[in-house]
């Protein structure tokens, strides 16, 4: 073999980085991806409409689309969500309920004319299902998510003042 590689090395190493090149594709399969993360969702009927609210562990931006009765919430990254209670819980109106096994969306089709309003706030997005008959402005935020985002801001807030309060320190540079 050592005999062969002297006389041809030339030929040995092209086939070796031919080898390589074929093989590449298929390196990328080998390397693990992220874990999905948990994400919790909550389902309930209050004062005549529906809401879907999705705890993450972390802020995660989410796109949602509707159209021909299918509500699409598309995540900016996978997640891992249980949305068994969901067509339990809103059997009069939702037909049926499925979250994309790759984690980035989940799917619901309803069985009537709905309207969608959703909210941001912090780690939480709540979806709100409102009827055709729906007349007014979209319901708010529950007060404790309020409470909750305005103690955060006054926290940031604090803490940017006590930044900006203690004294800078100034470096000397050597010029020459």
């Amino acid at each position: 073999m050592f005999a062969f590689m002297r006389r041809n090395g030339r030929a040995f190493l092209v086939t070796l980085g031919a080898l390589a090149w074929a093989v590449m594709p298929f390196a990328a399969f080998s390397q693990p991806r992220p874990q999905p993360s948990e994400t919790e969702l909550s389902a309930s009927l209050e004062n005549g409409f529906a809401r879907l609210v999705f705890a993450f562990q972390e802020e995660t931006k989410a796109e949602v689309q509707l159209a021909n009765n299918v509500l699409v919430i598309r995540f900016a990254k996978p997640l891992r969500v249980s949305v068994d209670r969901v067509q339990a819980q809103f059997k009069d109106f939702v037909q049926a309920v499925r979250a994309d096994p790759d984690g980035n969306a989940v799917r619901i089709a309803f069985s009537q004319k709905i309207t969608v309003n959703t909210m941001e706030a912090g780690e939480k997005l709540f979806v709100d299902l409102l009827p055709e008959s729906w007349v007014g402005l979209p319901p708010g935020l529950p007060q404790d998510v309020v409470d909750e985002l305005a103690k955060r801001a006054r926290d940031a807030e604090r803490k940017a003042r006590q930044d900006q309060a203690q004294p800078r320190i100034w470096q000397p540079v050597k010029l020459r």
